[in-house]
């Protein structure tokens, strides 16, 4: 048995489950998290007046889902194919 932990973009969580779906994984667990952070900005472009770490800023600026599978070691690879196929932004 394992379990996946998989933290993406909310705006991909649709294409990801119905991924899902159609290999037959249909028991999960999704999340909506608060993730604070600055991602791929540039630490030079940061107001540091306006950038906190703070529920609010991880509310304004990342939209993130965290999803839970608990598999067999045959679904494994099929599982994560998906996600790396599926989840994938730039």
């Amino acid at each position: 048995m394992r379990e996946i932990k998989a933290y993406l973009r909310t705006s991909k969580v649709e294409t990801v489950l119905q991924g899902l779906h159609d290999i037959g994984i249909d028991v999960l667990t999704t999340i909506n998290v608060m993730a604070v952070g600055r991602g791929k900005m540039d630490p030079k472009q940061i107001d540091k007046d306006l950038y906190e770490y703070s529920i609010k800023c991880g509310d304004r600026y990342s939209k993130i889902a965290k999803i839970e599978i608990v598999c067999t070691n045959e679904n494994l690879e099929d599982i994560m194919e998906v996600l790396r196929s599926r989840a994938y932004s730039d």
